[in-house]
């Protein structure tokens, strides 16, 4: 069991991904997916028990002859804090992209008699429809591609750690955000197709190199000095985001070359590989 909770996220080793829904209600009750699937079910206590498909925000509940759509509340179980404890965090991926991160809240159905037989759904919480607060978090690779010679070949690629805070606009259609990591800072945006995103970003950063003197004849040395040039650099990249995580490929490369003493014409390029937390706040 440890060892599966280490390779994989730690609410679906301990948890499982099927979630049910508790519907409280008067006998007769049913439900079914929102295009009208028939949904796994059993009753306890007088309660009904529905598996909606994974994911599922929504389910329609029907008693005699109504018929109405019930959303569905979200809340985090316990057990995918557990993550945080087992590096390189993959299990919030895991966890996210199974849909095994949350347990539903139950609903109470009842019929509206002062109303001409209404149906009623009580505590449903339809999602918010606003800007939100992005907050982002990762760790992953980068590279820089040219010129290689920064690195030695031990070192490459690299630890990389990013951050960020802006905008997610509309429920996950697009986010706008800046964004700082091991070597530049910038602004980015992603716009979205269901869960998977282009991601575009415009950053800025310093590239350090050393410039040589003429040998010392006394000590057989070449004197040297650091320095450091600004570049602007523009970046493309896709990925996936879930409820509360991401995983991103991204491609920067400089706007212009510079000459950065003996290592000659140098062009920025990084490859970043990064997986981290998106939440929205």
């Amino acid at each position: 069991m440890m060892i599966a909770a280490l390779s994989s996220g730690c609410a679906l080793v301990l948890h499982g991904s099927d979630r049910e829904v508790e519907i409280k209600g008067p006998p007769g009750v049913t439900a079914e997916s929102i295009t009208n699937d028939t949904l796994p079910s059993h009753s306890e206590s007088a309660h009904l028990f529905v598996t909606p498909p994974r994911g599922a925000d929504s389910i329609v509940i029907r008693l005699d002859h109504e018929r109405k759509v019930a959303h569905l509340s979200k809340r985090a179980t316990g057990l995918i804090g557990l993550n945080i404890l087992v590096l390189p965090w993959i299990g919030f991926l895991i966890d996210d992209a199974s849909q095994s991160w949350y347990d539903y809240d139950p609903l109470r159905v009842q019929m509206d008699s002062t109303h001409g037989m209404n149906l009623l759904i009580l505590d449903q919480k339809p999602a918010a429809e606003r800007p939100k607060l992005l907050l982002l978090g990762g760790v992953g690779y980068s590279g820089q591609t040219n010129p290689l010679t920064i690195y030695g070949p031990d070192e490459f690629p690299i630890t990389a750690v990013e951050a960020g805070v802006g905008i997610d606009l509309f429920s996950k259609k697009a986010e706008i955000f800046y964004i700082t990591r091991v070597a530049t800072q910038g602004v980015a945006a992603r716009y979205f197709k269901q869960n998977l995103f282009l991601q575009f970003s415009a950053e800025w950063g310093k590239y350090d190199y050393l410039i040589y003197g003429a040998k010392d004849s006394a000590t057989g040395t070449f004197p040297y000095q650091n320095e450091s040039q600004s570049y602007t650099a523009l970046g493309l990249g896709v990925g996936w985001v879930g409820d509360f995580s991401y995983v991103a490929l991204e491609y920067l490369a400089g706007l212009k070359s510079f000459y950065a003493g003996s290592e000659g014409l140098v062009t920025i390029s990084w490859i970043f590989i990064m997986w981290g937390l998106n939440l929205r706040i």
